[in-house]
């Protein structure tokens, strides 16, 4: 059964979407991509700036002028990121985020609408990874930010979060001026993350790629979207980003969030990570400080004065540890050492017992790590190949009932895993 999003693009149906600049109250300015004179002017106003390819990218800069006449020292400019538009079909494109921030700390920024969402009215996150009519666009944007640095000899902090925090990774890795840049709960793949919106914007950005490789059995799944982002060509996966010398991190990821595990985890799968502290992680080149912290249930954004303080402090250039280790005193919930097996080197000791008792098998782990996020799985196996799966859980024990072949061999094995997806298991005979 094909799923409703991907009946629409059979008609390739996008529903599109009308900007409407003057809701912003700004002056509106057109240019290209190619010449950027037009943001010399350090004037605030809406810049639409139509590309090589045709499509227009809109940005919005504010507060510019000041940096003509700022010290050396202190002419930073903020660059931000949208993440999900929420209820995106009730507004309006474009979308920007970061100006009221940018206003509390009094500083400049550059905001960008992400065009993939400003096309079609239906499309709530993009990750400004591109589109069929405009698959540069990543580029395009790194080339504004750089040319704005350039001009006005400023120093970049760049942010964003979950999506954002995604187009913050990825335009690291193609501007070449200085940047620090602060993300929380980033997707660090964008085939990892939900299915149904990798597929809307499959179908709304890639049509002719999308179309291509779906087939009446396909299943809408990681394997399939990485198929499909594999031939359009543009960079969607950053767990193997490289970062030039003059870029630094601080990413934080909120401890209880799904992230953890399908974004956080593979970022840090490739060794050479290092332990700063019970929930500070450091990369293998010291560029970035991860930071696990708890500060409120699953997805959840960090509260407006956390970022605040945090871009406040990358402005007076605080070294990342310092700020991560303000984080974990200050905003913090969670007590425990975050369980890292790779990062520690560690294999846990796991001892497994089981007994069987009126047609019901009992299953207790015990392990010697008591780390912050270890869960277990459960599995029972017959010798005829069939397995009983109790899926991840924090509890150490499991409940089967005794399968119909009783009298043959069974074997129970756990899985227990850090928060990472690094697992051990221990088998054990009935």
């Amino acid at each position: 059964v094909i799923s409703k999003v991907s009946q629409d693009i059979l008609v390739n149906k996008v529903v599109a979407d009308v900007p409407d600049y003057s809701r912003l109250k700004l002056p509106f300015v057109t240019g290209t991509v190619e010449n950027l004179s037009v943001l010399a002017t350090g004037q605030d106003a809406i810049f639409s700036l139509k590309s090589q390819s045709g499509s227009t990218l809109d940005v919005l800069a504010l507060g510019l002028s000041r940096l003509k006449t700022s010290q050396h020292e202190d002419r930073v400019l903020l660059v931000s990121f949208n993440g999900a538009v929420a209820g995106r079909e009730k507004y309006t494109a474009p979308f920007f985020s970061g100006s009221g921030m940018a206003k509390r700390l009094d500083l400049p920024v550059l905001a960008f609408a992400d065009p993939a969402i400003t096309r079609d009215k239906s499309l709530s996150l993009g990750w400004y990874a591109g589109f069929e009519d405009y698959p540069q666009l990543t580029h395009d944007i790194a080339t504004i930010v750089d040319w704005v640095a350039a001009h006005y000899n400023a120093r970049l902090v760049v942010f964003g979060g979950s999506g954002g925090g995604f187009a913050t990774l990825n335009m690291l890795s193609f501007i070449k001026a200085q940047a620090s840049a602060f993300i929380w709960n980033p997707q660090t793949s964008i085939s990892e993350y939900a299915p149904p919106l990798v597929e809307h914007y499959l179908k709304s950005a890639f049509p002719t790629a999308f179309f291509n490789t779906l087939t009446a059995d396909a299943k809408m799944n990681n394997v399939f979207f990485r198929s499909v982002l594999d031939k359009v060509g543009i960079t969607y996966d950053l767990t193997q980003a490289v970062y030039s010398d003059n870029k630094q991190i601080l990413y934080i990821q909120n401890s209880s969030d799904h992230h953890v595990l399908n974004h956080a985890g593979p970022f840090m799968s490739h060794g050479g990570w290092g332990r700063q502290s019970d929930r500070v992680f450091t990369s293998p080149t010291k560029q970035t400080t991860l930071w696990f912290g708890l500060w409120g249930e699953g997805h959840a954004t960090p509260e407006a004065d956390v970022i605040y303080n945090v871009l406040q402090q990358m402005v007076s250039q605080l070294p990342l540890a310092e700020i991560a280790n303000y984080l974990d005193q200050k905003h913090n919930t969670l007590d425990a050492k975050f369980c890292a097996f790779s990062v520690d080197n560690v294999t846990p000791q796991i001892e497994l017992a089981c007994c069987i008792n009126d047609q019901r098998i009992a299953a207790v782990a015990l392990t010697d790590i008591d780390d912050f996020g270890l869960t277990y799985a459960f599995q029972l196996t017959d010798n005829r190949g069939n397995k009983y799966v109790n899926w991840y859980t924090p509890e150490p024990y499991r409940c089967f009932d005794v399968p119909d072949a009783f009298n043959e061999k069974l074997t129970m094995t756990v899985y227990v895993s850090d928060p990472l997806g690094v697992k051990f298991t221990k088998s054990v005979s009935l």
